[in-house]
């Protein structure tokens, strides 16, 4: 047998990494096999291969764990993921908790997962026509997607609370002097138009016109008025406003009224529900729909795509947001969409989220369980690309 033969041998020779036997008589056992100065009780996971032991030159990739850390490759921090300085693909082989498939957990200058960027966490996100805009967790607004009409380049710096999306242009009010900053088309006005005094809670981009909300409840109105969607509106205090395609509608406070107004040729400002108690309203090319106090919902106007016919009106639901001809909602963490899905932009993935924006063929929402965001639909500009933000901390944007 092999053992005793090297057991007799060494007792010849007294070759070294021997010891005594401790029951005595004198025999020496040999118990590194191998000769690499390890034995099995040292951690040698391969006492018949001398290239085999515990701090071994371990290279990735040819599928020997010669240094018995587990792991084909060195793996210094023991997470199960050969370092890059071996030829693995763990970026940070000092820290357990870096390698890849790791969650990244986004906007702590870490790479977890090894992918080369950082997660982003987002709080708000509008969809135009072509373009995407979102609010980060570090409240910065970021926009993607069509560019033509610098929708994307002229993004403003600083801090920012709220922002909506209209056809090719985007408002958003600013963190601290809640003062409006819109960018992007300016053809009809609805850019150099936005209020320049006032502080507001609430702004809401249409096709070619915007509508706001000021801290005391007020709304305004500015842009295109081609179907007195800017004139027209009621003096009137407001809990929330909607800016559509040639219409606009509120709802009143503290009653709950829905008032609509500008055109009406798919009957999207007379047919406006009669009843009180309303809490919230969007407005998209012909349609709308409100939500209840009791957190159902009521679509009415345009139907041409099924726009008003939700697979269900019970909800509890969230404030909708309806865009050119398809309307989403959250009930209950779960979103849905109806109406056009010429593009796919009612497929909604199966996750659960916190927030959803419906763009022209386009919807983004942002994921309930960490604040990250997806799009889904019509990708012609990059619309759906949402950004992610490189190591080094800055982040890009798809033109």
């Amino acid at each position: 047998m092999r053992l005793a033969t090297l057991v007799f041998l060494a007792s010849l020779v007294g070759c070294g990494g021997s010891d005594v036997n401790p029951n005595g008589g004198g025999e020496v056992v040999v118990v590194d096999a191998d000769g690499d100065g390890f034995d099995a009780n040292a951690g040698d996971c391969n006492d018949d291969d001398a290239l085999v032991f515990p701090l071994a030159p371990d290279s990735y990739g040819d599928g020997i764990d010669s240094n018995c850390d587990q792991v084909d490759g060195e793996d210094i921090d023991r997470d199960g993921h050969a370092g890059t300085a071996s030829g693995g693909a763990d970026c940070d082989d000092a820290n357990g908790n870096i390698y890849p498939t790791a969650e990244d957990l986004g906007w702590d200058g870490i790479d977890q997962d090894c992918d080369g960027f950082d997660l982003l966490d987002w709080k708000k996100v509008a969809a135009g026509e072509s373009h995407t805009c979102a609010i980060s967790a570090l409240d910065e607004l970021h926009c993607w997607g069509d560019d033509d009409l610098g929708q994307v380049t002229n993004t403003p710096t600083g801090t920012f609370s709220h922002v909506d999306a209209g056809m090719s242009f985007t408002c958003a009010i600013r963190v601290g002097d809640q003062g409006i900053v819109c960018w992007g088309d300016d053809e009809a006005g609805e850019v150099s138009g936005a209020p320049t005094t006032g502080r507001y809670l609430e702004v809401s981009a249409g096709h070619e016109h915007a509508c706001a909300i000021d801290v005391d409840g007020a709304g305004i109105c500015w842009g295109d008025d081609v179907a007195d969607q800017v004139s027209a509106k009621p003096s009137v205090l407001f809990v929330d406003i909607s800016a559509g395609g040639e219409h606009s509608c509120g709802v009143t406070d503290p009653e709950g009224e829905v008032v609509c107004w500008g055109n009406d040729e798919d009957n999207q400002v007379s047919l406006a529900p009669s009843q009180l108690g309303y809490r919230s309203v969007s407005s998209g090319d012909a349609h709308n729909c409100g939500v209840r106090d009791d957190q159902g919902l009521y679509c009415w106007g345009d139907d041409t795509f099924g726009q008003n016919n939700p697979a269900s009106d019970a909800g509890p639901f969230s404030k909708p947001d309806g865009s050119n001809n398809h309307t989403c909602a959250i009930s209950n963490t779960f979103a849905s969409c109806w109406g056009n899905n010429n593009d796919g932009q009612l497929n909604v993935p199966e996750f659960t989220f916190s927030s959803i924006a419906a763009g022209w063929s386009h919807t983004c929402a942002i994921r309930a369980t960490n604040e990250t965001l997806m799009c889904w639909g019509d990708n012609g500009r990059g619309q759906t690309d949402v950004p992610t933000a490189p190591i080094t901390g800055t982040t890009t944007s798809g033109t």
